[in-house]
């Protein structure tokens, strides 16, 4: 038996070239063969490893889209029960024959009080539209046609005349007098002798005359006796007087004495207490003050009265003649 061939380490040739190198590798061939060998392993020919499976997992399903409901507007937070402020009590009120009378009103700034303790005038109270003076007037003529020879109570026996309210339909101001005297009732027309004589002197220093106001009695015929009228009486005078000042719509209504203020304020209190001082009466600002009949017997009484008008005045930005204008 032929004796194996060397194998390439047998060989002493650390460097071949050419038909050397050719040589070699035919001795290693045939060294592989004899080995048993039908593939030379070359190491960087083999097949690499197969890499392990890798295990994916399935696509999670994709979400159903929903329909987008639009956002409902910002509301503001509602507060506790708790922080709600609470409602302020009704105030009580009145209620005369001429209307409702409510507690004085809070002093405006533009209207200070005329002496110290007197409540200033009342804020302004929104009113339906004036009538115009042709509609006013002819509301006024149909009022007295329907009082017409009123014997509605018993001091329709002791009159001479009716007494009627006059003047301007359109007023800013109304005079509410006490009952008629002697002296008006023999006239037929209010505000007669003296007493009459002082209110134009009143007037003047306001810078007005009567043609500017509205004037209307307490009660349409004299007292007898020239006491007070009965509740009769007020009853039925009250609710011309109340389409009056409803026709008229005057900014401000003045009371002349204690009779008219008790009957309009609802109030026992004397004139002292009750003269000065603003309230409310059917939407109007009111303010009481002496009757001139007792200005006459008082003469001190003057002061008073005048500390009123000038409220007045104030309430209507009247300036009195003389006064330098702005």
């Amino acid at each position: 038996m032929d004796a194996p061939p060397p194998t390439p380490t047998d060989v002493a040739a650390p460097e071949l070239e050419g038909a050397d190198l050719l040589r070699a590798v035919a001795t290693a061939l045939r060294t592989a063969r004899w080995n048993g060998a039908d593939v030379v392993d070359r190491g960087w020919a083999s097949p690499l490893p197969a890499p392990p499976p890798v295990q994916v997992a399935p696509p999670a399903p994709r979400p159903v889209a929903q329909p987008v409901t639009p956002a409902p507007p910002h509301l503001p937070p509602r507060p506790p029960a708790s922080s709600l402020p609470a409602r302020a009590p009704a105030v009580a009120r009145a209620t005369g024959p001429i209307g409702r009378v409510t507690a004085p009103i809070a002093p405006t700034p533009t209207l200070p009080p005329s002496r110290p303790g007197a409540a200033s005038a009342p804020q302004t109270t929104v009113r339906p539209p004036r009538l115009s003076l042709i509609e006013a007037q002819t509301a006024l003529d149909a009022l007295r046609t329907r009082i017409g020879d009123c014997q509605r109570c018993s001091h329709a026996s002791g009159r001479t005349h009716i007494v009627h309210g006059y003047g301007n339909p359109a007023a800013r101001l109304m005079i509410v007098t006490p009952p008629p005297g002697p002296a008006e009732d023999a006239a037929g027309l209010l505000l007669q002798g003296e007493a009459g004589q002082l209110v134009d002197r009143m007037l003047t220093a306001m810078g007005l005359q009567r043609s500017d106001l509205w004037i209307a009695p307490l009660t349409l015929c004299r007292v007898p006796g020239d006491g007070l009228a009965d509740a009769v009486a007020l009853e039925a005078c009250s609710r011309f007087l109340r389409t009056q000042l409803q026709t008229v719509q005057p900014e401000v209504l003045l009371a002349f004495g204690e009779p008219v203020a008790r009957f309009l304020f609802r109030s026992a209190a004397p004139i002292g207490a009750l003269r000065g001082q603003w309230q409310t009466l059917v939407g109007v600002p009111t303010i009481a003050t002496h009757a001139p009949e007792d200005v006459l017997l008082r003469p001190e009484l003057k002061r008073e009265v005048w500390g009123d008008l000038q409220q007045v005045m104030q309430r209507l930005a009247l300036v009195p003649p003389g006064a330098p204008r702005s």
